[in-house]
């Protein structure tokens, strides 16, 4: 009787065990059933790491960008948030009314050399004109005291009888004609020299505007 039960109870075990291990591999099985594989091929590369996230960017470092000059863009390299470098073009002008510009102060500078030049033609012919006064001086000078000569003879011999009147008239006539022709004479170098001076500032004038016009034209 006892061997019997036992058996029994042994039997009743090993049933128990055959169904736990039934179960457990039927929810292995299911569970395997459940899940997803997928087939790859093998590559190499490098590992990255991808965060995504929201919201507004905000930049590092904030450059101003300008140019010297002002004018219409004809060609435009860079925009918003475009990744660029030192030294790299962003941008082109219109260099059409810079041309002008520029051809219009190389015009300025022609004129000024022209300006220049004539000044120191005006010079040069006051310098001509102040020798030719002192050389007319010089022969006013020698007629004046010829003159003032004939003048003192003519009147040393009215005093004795021995002139007449009208030579002695004609005499002083031609002497105080002599005298002045020889202020005349002196007024001209006096007129040339100042006519010289102002020659001389007006070129120095015309010089600087030169050089102002050579600095507009480098400028522009």
């Amino acid at each position: 009787m006892s061997k019997l039960f036992n058996r029994k109870v042994t039997l009743a075990v090993v049933v128990v065990a055959i169904i736990a291990i039934a179960l457990v591999f039927s929810a292995r099985k299911q569970k395997a059933a459940n899940s997803q594989y997928f087939m790859a091929a093998v590559d190499h590369g490098p590992v990255r790491n991808v965060v995504n996230a929201t919201g507004v960017v905000q930049t590092l470092v904030t450059v101003q960008v300008g140019s010297q000059v002002s004018g219409q863009v004809e060609e435009l390299y860079a925009d918003y948030n475009s990744i660029v470098k030192r030294g790299q073009l962003l941008a082109k002008l219109d260099a059409r009314n810079f041309q002008a510009q520029v051809e219009n102060a190389r015009a300025s500078v022609a004129a000024a050399q022209a300006r220049v030049r004539s000044a120191e033609a005006e010079l040069k012919t006051q310098a001509a004109n102040l020798l030719s006064s002192k050389a007319n001086l010089l022969a006013a000078r020698v007629t004046r005291d010829k003159m003032a000569t004939l003048f003192q003879r003519a009147s040393e011999l009215s005093k004795r009888g021995v002139a007449s009147m009208n030579d002695y008239d004609n005499a002083k006539a031609g002497a105080d004609s002599a005298v002045a022709k020889y202020e005349q004479a002196e007024a001209a170098i006096a007129q040339t020299e100042a006519q010289s001076s102002a020659s001389a500032a007006q070129l120095e004038q015309t010089k600087a505007h030169l050089q102002q016009a050579v600095a507009e034209h480098k400028r522009a």
